[in-house]
Order: structure tokens, then C-alpha cells, then sequence
């Protein structure tokens, strides 16, 4: 999938339509892909690629209903050859059409790895969980993957007062990984940049509407402000990067725990699950979230602990060529999760 062009028309309502295209070529680093068109899809009379995000729209999970296609990990410039296969159920969430309404409901919230990129349908983290609780007698229970690539903190907490509180679930889990910290340094969430849409007042957003201005329309200087690497973020933070990335910890441990508290306010409980500890970039780890959730009484799994521990199969096996879970890593995930679920009595 190719880039746009350098320049942007940034005086038209192809403002919202031609940011969407740039971000098909935003290829994240270390499990932030962020993927919001596919070349797999049909086009629309007008001859616009359909988003497969839907954040503009009633759908709780934030994608477009009824999409069905092939996808690969290589089309986000990820070197690995890796089609999976996607479909999108009547929710808008990743997964299979829910039965029912039944309880409990457990909403999953994270980023590529939560999301599955790189295997699939059935073999991602939220699927491997609803099918172990299912077989230690929950049968009834529903498991919404609410996860998005590309997705960190900020956006979890705009998806949770946007639409997925509303949804009252019985328990939300948050599955961080040590490279969401990074994305803090983003000058808004990925949902504010591609739900702004300058013709539709509900969905104008000044922040987004001086950000295009200041790149002079230019899609390159827009792309970078969202998509960095480690190296390209000391540098632009300069003699200031260590003073500046414990700012990041601090505001991203914060908006955890103001997520936590609003969650726990609408009734359901919330559990943190903490993967892939050594996959910090500019020095970021989980360690430091680990200690907050420590001292704040949050319930959270070590789930980068059990996996490196566990004798099930290969550490080397529990990961794809481009670093996100394989097959055999989402199920010792989802089998080690549902059993500190259990264990510490968080399902109804």
C-alpha cells in the first residue's frame, strides 16, 4: 500500500478522507500498527476506500461492522509476510457474532497484541479467553475485543467514555504493553485524528485543525507526529528526553488510573494485564506501572511472569516474526489469564 502525496488539500472536507489514507502507510513500531483501510476492500461509488474504523460511528468497538477480508501484517511495512484473516461482528467489535446478552460481560481493551494482529479469527487473546472460561463452566459469558492497533491509553479512555460504558459491562481489562508508553508523546489520541472531520461540527477538533495548519498540509510532517521511532523521539525531545519521558510515565500511569476509577464508578471491575515487560522503547518499561498499580490497589496480572515462565511450549514460539503473539502465545495468554481471573474471583 503506497503513501499519498506530500501535500494535503487542507481547505476541503477531503481533509478527514485524505488523513485516513496517509494512515494506511503509518507503521508503527513494535506493535502500534495503526490500520484504517484495507486494499482488500471494495470501493464506494464515489471511489473512496471504506474505513474499516468506524469511530465517527455508533459502533461500540470502533469498526466498521461486516467486514470480512484477508489482511497482512506486511501491508503496515512490517518486513514479515503475515495474512490473517478479519471480520468485524454486528457490534463493530473483532469476533465472532455475540449469542446473547448473558453476564458476565467482559470488554478487553489494548492495543495489536489484545487485537490479534497476525493470526486469525480464533486464535487472538480474547478469543483463546472467552473459549478457556467457556470450558471452566462459564458458558454463557460474552468477550467483546474492544482492543485496536495503534491504540494506547488516551484512546482507551475516549473508547470507554465514548461508547463502551454504555455497553455496563461486568469487568474491563486493560492489556498494556511496555511500547503503548511511547505513543503518550503523540500530540492527541490516533480516534481524535481520524474521527476530525471539518464539515460536520459534531466532529471538528481545533487541536487537529492547528496541527494540519502548522504542517502546512504537508501528510509527512502529520505522519510523524503520530508514528516515531525510539530514535526519532530522543531526538526531538532533545537535551530534555529524560526529564521529558518521566513526564510520559507519570501521564500514562495518571490516565490509567483515572481510567480504572471511572470504570469501577459504573459497577464492573477492572483488572490490568501487563505483557512484554522488556519491549519498553526510550527507556520505557512496565516496571514503573507495575509499582503505581502496586500502591494504588489495582488488580493486575504479570502476565510477561507467566508467560516467561511457563514450560507449555518454547518462549521463542510464544511470538510471531514480527514480534507481536503467535497462535500458541495468545492461548498460554488467554489459559494463564482466565485462571487469575478465577482465582481472584473477578467473574460473576
Amino acid at each position: 500500500m503506497g503513501l499519498m502525496s506530500n501535500t494535503l488539500n487542507v481547505s476541503s472536507s477531503a481533509r478527514r478522507r485524505l488523513l485516513s489514507m496517509f494512515a494506511v502507510g503509518i507503521a508503527g513500531l513494535l506493535g502500534t500498527v495503526w490500520f484504517v483501510l484495507s486494499p482488500m476492500l471494495s470501493t464506494d461509488p464515489d471511489g473512496d476506500v471504506p474505513g474499516t474504523y468506524d469511530i465517527a460511528g455508533p459502533h461500540p468497538g470502533d469498526i466498521t461492522p461486516g467486514q470480512h477480508f484477508t489482511d497482512n501484517a506486511r501491508n503496515y511495512g512490517i518486513e514479515a509476510d503475515l495474512p490473517y484473516t478479519f471480520r468485524s461482528n454486528r457490534l463493530g467489535f473483532r469476533g465472532p457474532q455475540p449469542l446473547s446478552d448473558g453476564r458476565p460481560l467482559v470488554i478487553i481493551l489494548g492495543d495489536s497484541f489484545a487485537f490479534g494482529m497476525g493470526v486469525n479469527d480464533g486464535d487472538t487473546f480474547p478469543d483463546t479467553l472467552r473459549e478457556t472460561l467457556q470450558n471452566r463452566g462459564y458458558e454463557s459469558i460474552v468477550v467483546h475485543n474492544a482492543a485496536l492497533p495503534g491504540y494506547t491509553i488516551a484512546d482507551q479512555l475516549e473508547q470507554w467514555r465514548d461508547k463502551l460504558a454504555a455497553l455496563k459491562p461486568d469487568l474491563v481489562l486493560l492489556c498494556h504493553t511496555a511500547s503503548d508508553l511511547k505513543e503518550m508523546a503523540r500530540p492527541t489520541s490516533f480516534r481524535r485524528l481520524m474521527r476530525w472531520d471539518d464539515e460536520d461540527p459534531s466532529l471538528q477538533d481545533t487541536d487537529i485543525e492547528r496541527l494540519v495548519e502548522e504542517a502546512g498540509g504537508r501528510s509527512e510532517l502529520i505522519r510523524s507526529s503520530y508514528t516515531f521511532t525510539q530514535d526519532a523521539l530522543i531526538q526531538r525531545l532533545g537535551a530534555q528526553a529524560p526529564v521529558e519521558l518521566k513526564k510520559l510515565q507519570r501521564e500514562y500511569n495518571e490516565t490509567v488510573i483515572s481510567l480504572r476509577d471511572q470504570i469501577e464508578a459504573s459497577g464492573a471491575s477492572f483488572g490490568l494485564i501487563l505483557w512484554v515487560s522488556g519491549y519498553g522503547m526510550a527507556g520505557l518499561t512496565t516496571s514503573a506501572l507495575k509499582d503505581v498499580a502496586q500502591r494504588k490497589n489495582i488488580l493486575f496480572f504479570d502476565g510477561d511472569r507467566a508467560m516467561q515462565s511457563q514450560g507449555e511450549i518454547p518462549v521463542s514460539s510464544l511470538f510471531l516474526p514480527d514480534k507481536h503473539f503467535s497462535s500458541a502465545g495468545n492461548a498460554v495468554a488467554g489459559r494463564q489469564t482466565a485462571n487469575w481471573l478465577i482465582g481472584q474471583g473477578l467473574l460473576k
